[in-house]
């Protein structure tokens, strides 16, 4: 099966031909990401996650007297959102009615289909009933009713898992949104490098590959379109990694 659900540990583990990608709503109900990479079992990564008091990443009224190493700003968030205590790029901002910008997204459900998941009036990729299953996670504001459902289509033979959000408001006021990103990936820890398309007529698609560094790095073109300018397409990998790249295991040692 590609989608197993622990309802009890409410830990939701994605899996496809040779990779797994996992995520688990905590005591807070906050959803967070705790493993994706190479094909694992379904049991429980959050145990993995080192968690220590860091200087100057508050903690949420709620665990401030309970819990200091419990912040917003250092949590493997599956959907992070800006307001609420995370100083890194988050994924959601949204404007409410009395001017405040903060948003505090708990995880209240979820949802089985089969099939990938479409988008109205988007492209996206297609698969038949048989082909794919789609995981929908509904994640709520309580203050002012916002719902936003993350969605997850599971392509397992392909060794594909595509990402999709749709954000409703079930509240009685307007909100703004400014920022709705598609998805979030956050990793403890890693050296990665990455690589993205560029080119221009008759030379499309030229590889560029460079490590990833502290700080934004970015994208993007001006043409109002995608073109043979800049793809909009990266590729996230550990160095040296190419179609041939086989695991390395080190010994053990004491």
């Amino acid at each position: 099966m590609a989608i197993i659900i622990d309802d009890k540990s409410r830990v939701f583990t994605l899996h496809t031909k040779n990779a797994t990608y996992q995520m688990k709503a905590d005591a807070q109900n906050v959803l967070l990401h705790t493993y994706y990479g190479e094909k694992t079992d379904n049991s429980d990564k959050s145990l993995l996650f080192y968690q220590t008091d860091r200087g100057f990443s508050g903690n949420p009224h709620e665990m401030g007297k309970i819990d200091r190493t419990y912040s917003m700003d250092s949590l493997l968030q599956e959907y992070s959102c800006f307001g609420t205590g995370d100083y890194r790029i988050t994924s959601l901002k949204v404007q409410n009615k009395d001017g405040s910008r903060a948003a505090e997204l708990r995880y209240t459900g979820y949802r089985v289909q089969k099939g990938k998941y479409g988008i109205p009036d988007m492209p996206a990729v297609y698969a038949e009933n048989e082909e794919a299953e789609t995981l929908v996670i509904r994640l709520e504001d309580p203050y002012s009713g916002m719902e936003v459902e993350l969605y997850y289509g599971i392509l397992e033979d392909m060794d594909v898992i595509t990402r999709a959000v749709k954000i409703t408001n079930l509240g009685t006021e307007d909100l703004i949104l400014e920022k709705a990103a598609s998805m979030n990936l956050d990793w403890e820890y890693g050296d990665f490098e990455w690589i993205s398309l560029y080119g221009r007529h008759s030379m499309e698609m030229n590889f560029q590959r460079e490590g990833i560094h502290h700080g934004i790095q970015a994208i993007g073109s001006v043409r109002g379109s995608s073109s043979h300018q800049y793809n909009p397409f990266i590729i996230l990998c550990e160095k040296g990694a190419d179609e041939r790249m086989e695991r390395q295991t080190a010994p053990y040692s004491d």
